[in-house]
C-alpha cells in the first residue's frame, strides 16, 4: 500500500468505529446502504471526538474523517440497482488498479465483504463506551426502518452533494454545528 499511496499511507494513523448491521441479501444491503447516506452528517457529529492531528489542534471535530476521505474510494456510496452492479463496479476498480482488492472499498457506509451485513464506517472512534453503544442502537434502528421503507416501496432521493456537504460541516463542528 505504501508504494502504491505514498503519504497517504504514511499519515494513516487513525482509528474509527465500525458498526454491522445484518443484512442478508447483497442486493438489499446495497439499497439500503445508499438510502441510509443522509444519516452519515449525523452519525459523524454524535462521534465526532479527534480534534487533534500531529499534536495541533485542527479546528474540527473530526479531523480524522477528512484524513479518511482522500482516500480515492472513501465517502458516501452510489446508488446501484444490484449487488451485481456494485460488483462490477468494484472489479473495475481493482481491474483499474486504483485499489487492490474489495476489502479497499471505504465508503462510510458499505454491504460488508466478508459477513452478511451492512457496515457503518464514518465514526470516530468514541472515548466513551455509551457513546459507541447509543451509535450502534441507532445505526440499526435506521438500518431496521430502511429495510421495511424497501419492503413498502418507500422511495428515497439522496443527493450526494449534500451528503458530502453536510458530511464536511459534521467534521467541522460536531454537535456545535447546524
Amino acid at each position: 500500500m505504501l508504494n502504491d499511496y505514498q503519504q497517504l499511507t504514511r499519515e494513516q494513523l487513525i482509528c474509527g468505529t465500525h458498526v454491522h448491521a445484518e443484512v442478508r441479501d447483497p442486493d438489499l444491503a446495497v439499497v439500503v446502504a445508499h438510502r441510509l447516506t443522509p444519516w452519515l452528517p449525523p452519525l459523524l457529529a454524535l462521534s465526532s471526538s479527534s480534534p487533534y492531528w500531529d499534536g495541533g489542534d485542527t479546528g474540527y471535530a473530526s479531523y480524522r474523517s477528512l484524513v479518511w476521505q482522500r482516500w480515492p474510494t472513501a465517502g458516501p456510496i452510489a446508488k446501484y440497482d444490484s449487488a451485481a452492479a456494485y460488483e462490477a463496479m468494484i472489479k473495475e476498480l481493482i481491474r483499474s488498479g486504483v485499489i487492490a482488492d474489495p476489502g479497499m472499498i471505504y465508503s462510510d457506509i458499505r454491504p460488508s465483504q466478508h459477513v452478511p451485513t451492512v457496515e457503518l464506517r464514518i465514526c470516530d472512534s468514541c472515548p466513551r463506551v455509551r457513546d459507541v453503544v447509543l451509535i450502534a442502537g441507532l445505526f440499526r434502528a435506521l438500518v431496521t426502518r430502511e429495510l421495511e421503507a424497501v419492503r413498502q416501496g418507500v422511495e428515497r432521493d439522496v443527493h450526494l452533494e449534500a451528503v458530502r456537504a453536510a458530511t464536511w460541516q459534521a467534521a467541522r463542528s460536531g454537535l456545535e454545528g447546524s
